[in-house]
C-alpha cells in the first residue's frame, strides 16, 4: 500500500485463487483533511465504499465530486488522483479483485450510485476474521447484479445479457427483469437470443452455473456449499441438474472422477 498518514488505516492481504471474483486485497482507512492520494498502478480492479465525509478523484482525464454512500473505481493499469476534502474528510472501505467477471466494470463510469439497501451491505471489515474472502466475494457479485448500466450504451443485448448472467449467475436471476433493463420485450429478447446462442435464457443461465460448479467441486467445495455458490436453490435440485449436464455425473462422482484424474497425472 502506498506510503501516507492516515489517522486509521489497515490492510488485509488475500488470495484465495478464485475463478470469478478474486479478492485479493481489502482495507479501511480514515484520512485526515486534504489529504492526496496517487497511488501506483494496480494489476486489479480497486472499488472504494466511501462510508463518510467527501473528496474528489481525478481519473480518465476528469475530476469527480464524490459524496458520501458513493463508489469510486480504478481499473488495472490507470492512473488516478483522489483527494479527501479540507472541511469535511472522507473515510472509506476498499477492496482489489482480479477474475474473469471483474471486466464488467471496465464498463463502468468512475463513479457509481447504488441502492442505499445495497450499500449498507457493504459493512465495516473490522471484526470479520471468518471467511472473509467468501464474504468479499459474495458482496462483489451482489453489487455487480445491481450496476446501473446507461441503455444507450448497450450495442448488443444478446451480449449484455451473456455478461450479466456470467457476472450474476450466484444470484436470483429473471428474463422479465433482464428484458425491463433493456427495455425490450421479453418475447423479443428470448427469439434473438436463442437465435445468437442457440440456448434459450433460462437454459443458458443453468449451463453456466454447472459449469462454473465444476471448478468449485474440483476445488473441494461441498455439495452445499457449491449449490448455494452457483445460485441453486437448494442442494438436492443442484444434484438432479448437475447430472443432466454435460458432466453427465452426480456432483460427488465428478469430484471421484477429478480425484482419480489428478492422480494419474502425479508424477
Amino acid at each position: 500500500m502506498e506510503h501516507i498518514h492516515l489517522d486509521h488505516n489497515y490492510q488485509i492481504l488475500l488470495n484465495p485463487s478464485f475463478q470469478d471474483i478474486n479478492p485479493i486485497l481489502a482495507g479501511e482507512a480514515t484520512c485526515p483533511p486534504g489529504l492526496m492520494q496517487h497511488p501506483p498502478k494496480r494489476d486489479c480492479t480497486t472499488l472504494h465504499y466511501v462510508r463518510s465525509g467527501c473528496g474528489t478523484l481525478s481519473t480518465r482525464g476528469k475530476t469527480y465530486s464524490i459524496q458520501a454512500r458513493q463508489i469510486f473505481l480504478i481499473l488495472p493499469g490507470e492512473n488516478a488522483t483522489y483527494t479527501a476534502d479540507k472541511n469535511d474528510p472522507w473515510t472509506y472501505r476498499w477492496v482489489g479483485f482480479t477474475g474473469a467477471s471483474s471486466r464488467i466494470f471496465a464498463k463502468m463510469p468512475p463513479v457509481l450510485t447504488v441502492p442505499q439497501e445495497i450499500f449498507d451491505n457493504l459493512c465495516d471489515l473490522r471484526g470479520t476474521t471468518y471467511n472473509l474472502e467468501h464474504k468479499l466475494t459474495s458482496e462483489l457479485f451482489l453489487l455487480q447484479a445491481c450496476l446501473p448500466l446507461i441503455k444507450k450504451t448497450i450495442s448488443d443485448p444478446v451480449e449484455w445479457v451473456m455478461d450479466h448472467i456470467q457476472s450474476a449467475y450466484m444470484t436470483e436471476l429473471s428474463v422479465q427483469k433482464m428484458a425491463e433493463q433493456l427495455n425490450m420485450d421479453r418475447s423479443h429478447l428470448y427469439r434473438i437470443f436463442k437465435k445468437k446462442v442457440g440456448l434459450s435464457i433460462k437454459d443458458y443461465i443453468l449451463q453456466v452455473r454447472t459449469r462454473r460448479a465444476k471448478w468449485y467441486l474440483e476445488q473441494g467445495y461441498s455439495i452445499k456449499e457449491t449449490s448455494t455458490l452457483c445460485g441453486f436453490k437448494d442442494a438436492n435440485n443442484f444434484s438432479r441438474q448437475f447430472k443432466k449436464s454435460e458432466a453427465g455425473m452426480a456432483p460427488l462422482q465428478w469430484q471421484a472422477y477429478i480425484k482419480e484424474v489428478r492422480a494419474k497425472e502425479a508424477p
